[in-house]
């Protein structure tokens, strides 16, 4: 019954990512909330969401997983309507835009000021986590499926930083429909 019950909420919560998607939310913050309360959809490396993400005065993170272990990462939310990638015609290739590389810089700053939390028993005790090495994740446009070409640029892109990982709004979709489906076969 359990099982059932949480296969519907997880449904639900797919519906209601689908809708985020078309544009049905109404800034980042509401879009920050749902993926709080559905952080299943990032796969199951993080069991809970850290409440506070103030690392200081300058620099308060949109989401910070953690992971089983008690360490802590980095979940950056942006639009679902931003545009990930311009094409250069003139070379044949796809470069990134404003928007995105702005986000990336954003993220890495994050990371460099979280980084310095490492020692900081105040922080660590506080937040119940440990810091070390954190990885940031940019969740970032994509309100149509990216092509073939530009989901190999953006796998590229993505293997050019060790430790950010750029993810499509529908590649969270995917992953979340993934997850649903393996639960359900198992119900059977």
């Amino acid at each position: 019954f359990y099982k059932l019950l949480s296969i519907q909420k997880m449904e639900l919560a797919v519906e209601r990512l689908e809708q985020i998607i078309l544009g049905e939310y109404k800034n980042e913050v509401e879009i920050q909330y749902f993926l709080r309360k559905n952080i299943w959809m990032f796969g199951n490396d993080y069991v809970y969401i850290v409440e506070n993400g103030v690392v200081n005065a300058k620099n308060i993170l949109d989401m910070v997983p953690q992971d089983f272990e008690s360490y802590i990462d980095i979940i950056e939310v942006k639009l679902p309507q931003e545009k990930l990638f311009n094409f250069d015609e003139s070379h044949n290739n796809y470069y990134s835009t404003s928007h995105l590389t702005k986000a990336i810089a954003q993220t890495q700053n994050y990371i460099f000021e979280l980084e310095k939390k490492t020692v900081d028993e105040k922080y660590l005790q506080i937040n119940n986590c440990k810091v070390i090495r954190p990885k940031g994740i940019i969740l970032v446009g994509s309100k149509e499926p990216l092509t073939e070409d530009e989901r190999k640029y953006l796998r590229i892109l993505n293997s050019s930083y060790h430790n950010i990982q750029i993810i499509t709004y529908q590649q969270l979709l995917e992953k979340a429909k993934n997850t649903l489906r393996i639960l359900k076969e198992q119900q059977k």
